[in-house]
């Protein structure tokens, strides 16, 4: 959701529309994969929910580790980030 309402600093125009597109199939994908851990770990009852919590974690924890593979825009204008892609 973070990357969705940061997308227009992120990328420039004129790859705007497909990156949300990847977003929200990325975002899809990790609720659906995310709910799919809860039931593959069989959880039934609140104590085995508590165990499968950090299973969980650690997917989100690997999704962070993936931000800083995303290009830096902090004081830059989105025609400077243009003009180097296209360089």
């Amino acid at each position: 959701m973070i990357l969705r309402s940061l997308s227009t600093e992120l990328l420039p125009t004129s790859q705007r529309a497909a990156a949300t597109g990847m977003y929200s199939v990325t975002q899809t994908l990790g609720a659906v994969s995310g709910l799919w851990l809860v039931y593959a770990y069989g959880t039934h009852d609140i104590d085995e929910l508590a165990r499968a919590v950090p299973a969980v974690a650690c997917g989100v924890l690997g999704a962070a580790c993936l931000l800083p593979l995303f290009p830096e825009t902090r004081h830059r204008e989105l025609e400077e980030l243009s003009a180097s892609e296209h360089a």
